[in-house]
Order: structure tokens, then sequence, then C-alpha cells
């Protein structure tokens, strides 16, 4: 799918991230062999795609096949397909730990938001 991920629309584009979670989960078992999708794959590919992203950033602070002003839209557009790539590959991860990734990004979302780094520097919450 090669369209700006900002102008897409779909109805499953709100579905609940464990319902996509549960899909990803089918899509792989029905695509995929056992011995090439356990969790140390899903990790190395998550890796592999992070450094995809960082390899992007970086070739934009150096000027390196960017407009001069940074990220160009091409680039921008691959930024966002790594970093989804990514999310995916730490979601099945999680299909294989049994972990709901929904659930699990927004309780820690929630927790990180409750810490004030500017008033508490050493841990973020203790006064």
């Amino acid at each position: 799918m090669n369209q700006n991920p900002a102008s897409y629309s779909n109805d499953r584009a709100m579905e609940s991230l464990t319902e996509l979670q549960q899909r990803l989960k089918q899509w792989q078992e029905k695509n995929f062999d056992e011995d090439c999708t356990g969790p140390e794959w899903m990790a190395l590919g998550a890796t592999e795609e992070l450094g995809e992203v960082a390899h992007i950033i970086v070739k934009a602070k150096q000027r390196i096949r960017q407009h001069q002003a940074g990220l160009d839209d091409y680039s921008l557009n691959e930024l966002a397909d790594g970093v989804a790539d990514t999310v995916i590959y730490l979601m099945q991860l999680c299909s294989h730990l049994g972990i709901d990734f929904g659930k699990t990004l927004f309780f820690t979302a929630e927790t990180v938001m409750q810490r004030d780094w500017r008033t508490n520097k050493t841990d973020g919450v203790s006064k």
C-alpha cells in the first residue's frame, strides 16, 4: 500500500488495537510457518524495522538523500511505514506472549503521563 497514511480512510481505521492484534495474529498464522514466527523472530523484525527508521532519520540529519530542509514527503512516508511495521512486529510479539497490546499500551501511556520530569527530576514521580 503506497499511499500517505495521513490520508488513509477506512472503517477499520478506528478498530481497537485488540481487534487489530487478533487479525494480525490470524494473518500471521495463515501466511507463515511456526518456525519463523516465534517471539525471537518478532523481536528481531521489530529491531530491523526500527533500524530502517533510524537510518532515514540519520540520513536526514546528515542532509543525505533528502532535501536540504530535512525530511521530504517520500522520506516521511517511508518513516511512517517503518514506524508502523515496528509496531506490527511488537503487536505480534505481544500475541506470542499472551499480552494484550492495546490494554498494555494505554495503561503504560497513562502511567507515563502521570510523571512530571520537570518537577521530579530523579524519577518523575517522587516529591
